[in-house]
């Protein structure tokens, strides 16, 4: 998962190394990122869900596509298209949810909390309106995308 997600981000010159004698992972990475976005891409664990009178988590598995769309270069969108097995359950809860807020939320975090305006009844995600800039939403589909992290850890340091 983290190789996946630091390729994501356009990263070729990485290396992940076990030092077992401090029971570590060392992360190299040869490439130029800067140190906020590497700890996002690293810490966020990537648990994603949107949040309204009920609550739909996502997982890898229920997640077709995950892409930005920069075709509007002042709204950047986060598109994300769900397996048909979470259609019917999304297009529920934006037909129960019309004219009020859903959030978008990952590891507790929201994102955006866009108001439905019509059933989605074709599992097709698009968040414009979150005043996303076209970093944030490629660390997004980096993080979606690669799917949760299987465990959690610190940062020691980021030379």
């Amino acid at each position: 998962v983290l190789m996946r997600r630091l390729t994501c981000m356009n990263l070729h010159d990485v290396q992940i190394v076990q030092n077992n004698a401090k029971s570590e992972l060392v992360i190299i990475v040869g490439d130029t990122i800067s140190k906020a976005t590497l700890s996002e891409i690293l810490l966020t664990q990537g648990n994603v869900s949107f949040k309204a009178d009920t609550i739909l988590n996502l997982d890898r598995e229920n997640l077709l596509q995950v892409v930005a769309n920069f075709d509007d270069p002042k709204h950047p969108a986060l598109c994300i298209t769900l397996n048909e097995n979470k259609w019917k359950v999304w297009e529920n809860i934006t037909t129960r949810n019309m004219n009020k807020p859903v959030a978008f939320v990952i590891d507790g975090k929201e994102y955006a909390a866009p108001q439905i305006m019509e059933p989605i009844s074709h599992g097709m995600i698009s968040l414009t309106g979150g005043g996303f800039s076209r970093s944030e939403v490629g660390k997004l589909v980096t993080i979606i995308s690669s799917g949760p992290l299987p465990f959690k850890f610190n940062i020691v340091s980021i030379n």
